[in-house]
Parts: C-alpha cells; structure tokens; sequence
C-alpha cells in the first residue's frame, strides 16, 4: 500500500518561540544555567535549530570542566546526527584539549571515546536524505514498533543514536569503546556512511532515520496534532504542558523514546508541586526496570496519570534516581503504539493521533 504523506510546513510551527521555551528548561535542567554566558544560550538555541554551522570557542563554556565538557559532548553528538562533519572535528578537537585536564584514569577512558568518534567521522560520509519514508508496522507492546527492509525486521528506537545488528567478518569488524563512562568492546561495521554495532537484535537508531524523509507509524489520520522536534544530548523531544488533574506544568520537555519499554515522568517535572501530587499517585511506590538504548536501570516509581489530550495515559513517576538530565517525560512504546502517527527528525516535527 502506497505511503500517503500529509502536507505539513515546519515554518507554521512557532520555531522561534518553542526553540527559545526549549533552550531554557534545558539549561535549566541541567542546574548548571547561570554558570551559562550569552553566547552559549544563543548557540544552543542555533542547534536545536540545526542552523548552527561554525561550532563554538572554549571562551564561551562554562568554567567548571564536567559542564564544558558536558556541553561539548552533547554539541558533538547533534553534529554528528545531522552529519555536519565540519562542525563535529570542531567539537572533537575541544574535546581532545580539555580531556588533557582530566585524572589519568578518567582521560584513558575518555581518550578512547574521542578515538572512536574520530575513526567512524573519518569512514563516514556526509549523510544525505535519501527520501526515503519508512512505513511502520506495529509487532505488539513487547517487540515494539519497527519496519521491514529486504526481509529483515528491525524495531525503530528513537532513543538510540547508532543502529543495531548482527554483524558478519566482511563487513569489517572493530574494536570500540562506548561513549559511557563504562567501558566495554563491541564490533561495529559502516555501511552507507551509518554505523552498525553488533548485537543479536536489529535496531534502527536515530542516525538512520535522520535519512529518511518521514517515518509514518500509523494510516493517515485527519485529526492529528502536529508538534516541532528538537534534538539534543542524544533525546528527541518536543514542548508540551503535562497535566496531572488540575495541576498544569508549562513548557515541559517531552522526549520520543520508541525503545522504552514504558512511559515515565521525571519528579524534576513536577518538583515545585511536589506535594499537591502526592494526593494524584498510587499510594505504594514500586521498583521498576527502566530498559532504553540497550541500557537497564533500576528506579523507585509511582503510578500516576496524565490528562492532557495528546500525552493522555499511565506513567510511571520517577522518584530515584533521575533517569534523564534533558527529558521532563519520556513517552515509550506504550505510548507511540497508540498515539504516534508521523515522524521526521530531518524535516523536525512529528504528529500526534488526537
């Protein structure tokens, strides 16, 4: 059956102010924002938008090393997405001057991340769309939603940057470290300018659908909301009020996380009525497995549910520890199976079934 693609304009969206609402709560989550100069604000603003072009001087950073090397990492990373390789070598050789301050252990650790990058940016292409639209078909909660190409299925994880698969000897294997702290070796292949790292499952990570024109999930829908994505630190997310009851929250990011198991709320959220929603969630906290990007994660949770129209459904609330320095909530596969319709990281937004 034949893609049918509505029409959609990301300059009617209100870029300027939504860019502008996402740029402070990011600065603002990550309790580091005053130590944040002019010119730092203004180019995080300019990546979001994906307009910036030239990358940016040491003397705009922050003084405290972790936030300057924070920063760059995640300036690195939305380079790297948006395959703007110039401005990614820009980072990295930041990168590479303010590891040489770090304790020995922690510059070989880091060291060998920086190494990495360096060797995919040099076997990399500028990535290019392909117009290709990806049409999703849905497997069920547990396996997750996911498209078939040449007979193989693979899940999409929007939260995941890299790809996934299960790699053979002449598709080149090497030797990497992870961009976590953790260390650990892994093979990974490049094919068409994307990178593969090897895994038993098939996973389409955010690198590749970058490429494509629009990822459609669902049949066309006429009643659709229509949202403007960002990305950064490695979160695809749009702004949106979370509603709880009567309780409203403005300007919250919302992150797209297809390979979450389910959808939470971050307490950061919510922290300034932190006892008004006590009343809303379950009364008996519970232990929960936070599973995303390949990663697994244990945190103290609640029930609760959202009322908004398009973020309508059960959350778990996130007590301890946060799960997330960027995101204000995290909608999973609970969530995009019923409610994601279309999505395009290259052309920035995606729509919402109301």
């Amino acid at each position: 059956m034949a893609l049918i693609l509505s029409i959609f304009s990301v300059s009617a969206l209100c870029e300027t102010v939504d860019a502008e609402v996402a740029t402070n709560r990011i600065l603002e989550n990550s309790y580091i924002e005053k130590s944040f100069g002019t010119c730092v604000v203004s180019h995080v603003h300019s990546v979001l938008l994906q307009t910036s072009g030239n990358g940016i001087s040491l003397n705009c950073l922050p003084e405290d090393l972790p936030s300057r090397i924070g920063l760059l990492k995640d300036f690195l990373s939305t380079s790297l997405l948006i395959g703007n390789h110039n401005e990614a070598y820009s980072y990295l050789k930041l990168l590479e001057s303010e590891a040489k301050k770090l304790r020995p252990e922690a510059r070989k650790a880091f060291s060998n991340s920086i190494a990495m990058t360096r060797e995919i940016l040099s076997n990399t292409k500028r990535i290019r769309s392909h117009k290709r639209r990806l049409k999703s078909r849905y497997e069920g909660e547990i396996e997750g939603l996911g498209v078939t190409i040449k007979n193989q299925y693979y899940s999409i994880d929007t939260g995941a940057f890299y790809g996934t698969k299960k790699l053979t000897v002449n598709e080149g294997k090497v030797k990497l470290s992870s961009f976590q702290a953790e260390m650990f070796d892994a093979n990974y292949a490049i094919e068409d300018g994307l990178v593969f790292t090897e895994n038993e499952e098939y996973v389409l990570g955010q690198q590749y659908l970058y490429q494509s024109e629009v990822i459609n999930f669902k049949q066309p829908i006429t009643a659709v909301t229509s949202k403007e994505l960002f990305y950064w630190a490695g979160n695809i997310f749009f702004v949106a009020e979370l509603q709880l009851a009567s309780l409203k929250f403005e300007e919250r990011i919302v992150c797209v996380d297809t390979g979450s198991s389910h959808s939470y709320i971050d307490d950061k959220a919510i922290f300034t009525a932190m006892e008004k929603v006590k009343a809303l969630k379950s009364e008996e906290f519970v232990y929960i497995e936070i599973e995303s990007s390949n990663r697994i994660s244990s945190a103290r949770a609640y029930r609760i549910n959202v009322e908004n129209s398009i973020l309508k459904g059960q959350y778990y609330l996130i007590v301890q520890p946060e799960i997330n320095r960027v995101c204000d909530v995290i909608l999973g596969k609970d969530w995009a199976s019923n409610n994601l319709v279309n999505l395009s990281l290259r052309n920035r937004f995606l729509e919402i079934a109301n």
